[in-house]
């Protein structure tokens, strides 16, 4: 309150926090994949030990519950960021698929996963875990988003045996 009256006061604070509030935005954004080569290497990325965790979300660009749940993985993922302080070992990675899209492999991705309903969410780890990645349909609430978002990072990134939610 001060600072609206007074530009000087809390100045540096308030940048401080909206600096951290903005690379949190960035560091959870739902990224728009354009390739299966493009999944691929992600998939790989998410292989390395201490890598973040990686949500896959196959989707249309008309789907309502599609959007609904990439905005919520979104704003779970900036919760996140935010209590560890921003990016790092907190940040969270979102894809996207359009599986409606021929060109770079795409819909063949989504026909060799076997998706017969949209939303699909996989849900990779790192660390090098052996085991497989999670997959859920349709929307999820909140608290089950938070939660496979902290243990996601004990799940593998073999998307063809992943186990369903």
């Amino acid at each position: 309150m001060i600072s609206s009256l007074w530009p000087g006061a809390g100045g540096a604070a308030q940048q401080r926090a909206a600096r951290a509030s903005a690379e949190a935005r960035a560091a959870s954004a739902v990224r728009p994949l354009a390739s299966r080569l493009e999944l691929e290497a992600e998939l790989r990325a998410c292989e390395a030990p201490g890598a973040p965790p990686l949500l896959v979300i196959l989707s249309t660009s008309w789907c309502g519950p599609c959007k609904l749940l990439a905005e919520d993985l979104q704003e779970a993922a900036e919760r996140r960021a935010a209590q560890r302080g921003g990016g790092g070992a907190g940040a969270v990675r979102i894809v996207k698929l359009d599986v409606e899209q021929r060109e770079g492999g795409l819909a063949e991705v989504a026909s060799a996963l076997k998706v017969q309903k949209l939303p699909t969410l996989f849900v990779c780890g790192g660390r090098g875990a052996g085991k497989p990645a999670l997959r859920t349909t349709g929307l999820l609430k909140r608290k089950v988003i938070d939660d496979l978002i902290d243990r996601s990072a004990f799940m593998g990134s073999d998307l063809g045996s992943a186990v369903l939610y």
